[in-house]
C-alpha cells in the first residue's frame, strides 16, 4: 500500500511540476511578445466618430494605407488579402490578424479621448511581427497618413514638389524625409 501510494504521490508531484513548468514558459512566451511589441501613437484634431468614419469608408481608408481596400461584410474590409473586423474584445478600437507570410502579425487600434478635450488619440499596438523594426516604421508611416487625412482630407506630401530643386538636393531631401519617417535623426 504504501509503495502505492508513493507512486500516487510522486505522479501528483511530477503533474504539479509539468503544470508549473508549462505557465512559466507561457509567462515567458507572452513576456517576450510583449517586449517585442510595437507601441506607437499619434493624436488628432477630430472627434472620435470622425476617425470611426474614416475607417468605415473604404476610399479614405484606401487614401490612408496607400493600398486597395474592399468592404468585407458589415464590420471589417479587406486590404491585401487579410480581413480586418472589429473585434467584441476590441469595443474601443480594431483588432485584426495576420497569419502567415513574412509580414505575420496581430494588430491593435484604439480610439481614446485626448487629453484637454484635443480630439482623439490613435495608439497602434503590433504584436509577433518578425521585423519588429519594419513593423515601427509602417507604423509610424501610416499614422502619419491617418493623421494626414483626417485633418486635411488628403495626405499632405513635399514629394515632387516644384520648388526648384535638382536632383541631387531631390535625393538629399528624400533620404532626410525616409529618416524622419523612421524616427532618425537626419
Amino acid at each position: 500500500m504504501r509503495a502505492r501510494n508513493g507512486w500516487i504521490i510522486g505522479g501528483a508531484a511530477a503533474t504539479a511540476a509539468a503544470g508549473t513548468a508549462v505557465a512559466a514558459a507561457r509567462r515567458v512566451r507572452r513576456a517576450r511578445q510583449e517586449a517585442d511589441a510595437v507601441v506607437r501613437a499619434v493624436t488628432v484634431d477630430r472627434p472620435e466618430a470622425a476617425v470611426r468614419d474614416l475607417a468605415a469608408d473604404p476610399a479614405r481608408l484606401a487614401l490612408t494605407l496607400d493600398r486597395p481596400v474592399t468592404p468585407a461584410g458589415t464590420t471589417g474590409y479587406e486590404v491585401d488579402g487579410v480581413t480586418v473586423t472589429r473585434t467584441a474584445d476590441a469595443p474601443d478600437g480594431l483588432r485584426w490578424r495576420v497569419a502567415g507570410g513574412p509580414a505575420a502579425h496581430e494588430g491593435r487600434l484604439t480610439l481614446r479621448p485626448a487629453p484637454g478635450g484635443r480630439g482623439t488619440e490613435l495608439r497602434v499596438t503590433i504584436t509577433g511581427a518578425r521585423r519588429p523594426r519594419r513593423a515601427d516604421r509602417a507604423v509610424r508611416t501610416l499614422l502619419r497618413r491617418a493623421k494626414s487625412v483626417l485633418e486635411t482630407g488628403e495626405v499632405v506630401t513635399t514629394m515632387y514638389d516644384p520648388s526648384a530643386r535638382g536632383p541631387v538636393a531631390e535625393a538629399v531631401t528624400k533620404r532626410v524625409r525616409e529618416a524622419l519617417a523612421t524616427g532618425a535623426r537626419p
